[in-house]
């Protein structure tokens, strides 16, 4: 688009409100000279501030806990957090991750704020049905809070919370029923969990940046592939389908890392596939073999999946 285009289309925009001229200042300060990487160490300069807060409460919450009544307990930890959302909600415009830092502490404290409120009420945690319900009211209070201010802090604090709620409240819908051996049940969440995160994560350009997508990315790939190797089970106990499985489901891996154009794919899938060839290597060649030959064998295998990655990475992943 013609400069001069952009700039009346800027100008209707603001006419109409539809740009908030706070956020086109911001995005004007960030574009002059040296001010990204300042920004980008006053934004981690106010995470590291959050986190040094959040060590502080703790500390002091610690040491006069004894002291503490039950609602001067229930002022310092749920208040706090609650103190700290607000701060966030109020300071979300100002430019920087003020706003976000602000986020952050409440996100580490509220868990332990809403856990302080049950008990001094007389609500025991240990009580069947308690933790997924205190996970699932945090997970809906961050993702709606996300949903309002789009910070990743917020997303972040959300998507912990979620997964959470998942493993809490899998584990109180099994807690007398033993479906799966509890490593096969344990390492079919951790499946479904990888999987929801890189759908998440697809779905994140139209709607934050691509770090955060690289994150969820590699995180999901590395929980989906980990679970489905430890599916596969070890000789003489391996579970057939999975170890058949395995390899497709790495070159699906391999094959979106260059669809999606990520390194994140591309990087744990080649990882995922150096980790199978090493067990199959050691599982069935150990012995016929010899250990020496099979380690051979395995280096040799896995130089070869570092010639694929690295090929792939400089034919279909460069920009």
């Amino acid at each position: 688009m013609d400069s001069s285009l952009l700039l009346e289309e800027v100008r209707r925009q603001l006419h109409q409100g539809s740009i908030d001229p706070a956020d086109l200042r911001s995005l004007l300060d960030e574009g002059a000279p040296g001010a990204a990487a300042t920004s980008r160490l006053s934004s981690i300069l106010y995470y590291v501030g959050g986190g040094v807060v959040f060590m502080g409460l703790i500390i002091l919450i610690g040491q006069e806990w004894r002291s503490f009544g039950s609602g001067m307990k229930v002022f310092v930890t749920l208040g706090s957090a609650m103190a700290a959302f607000m701060s966030g909600v109020l300071l979300d415009r100002r430019p920087g991750a003020l706003g976000a830092a602000f986020f952050l502490i409440s996100a580490l404290v509220m868990p332990l704020g809403v856990a302080t409120a049950l008990e001094e009420s007389g609500v025991r945690l240990g009580t069947p049905g308690v933790p997924p319900l205190v996970a699932g009211l945090l997970t809906v209070v961050y993702a709606g809070a996300w949903w309002l201010f789009r910070r990743k802090v917020l997303l972040l604090a959300g998507l912990v919370f979620g997964t959470s709620l998942f493993f809490l409240f899998t584990d109180w819908l099994v807690m007398a029923v033993p479906v799966f051996p509890s490593t096969d049940f344990h390492a079919y969440r951790f499946l479904a969990v990888g999987l929801s995160y890189m759908f998440i994560g697809h779905g994140m350009p139209a709607i934050d940046s691509r770090p955060m997508q690289g994150w969820l990315y590699g995180v999901g790939v590395l929980m989906f592939l980990g679970a489905a190797l430890v599916l596969g089970g070890w000789k003489p106990d391996q579970n057939w389908f999975w170890e058949a499985v395995y390899p497709g489901l790495v070159f699906v891996v391999l094959y979106l890392s260059i669809r999606l154009r990520s390194r994140s794919f591309l990087v744990f899938g080649a990882l995922g596939l150096g980790s199978f060839l090493s067990k199959i290597t050691a599982q069935y060649f150990g012995d016929s073999l010899g250990w020496p030959l099979a380690l051979v064998l395995m280096g040799f295998l896995l130089m070869g999946v570092a010639y694929l990655a690295l090929t792939i990475r400089n034919r279909y992943l460069r920009t």
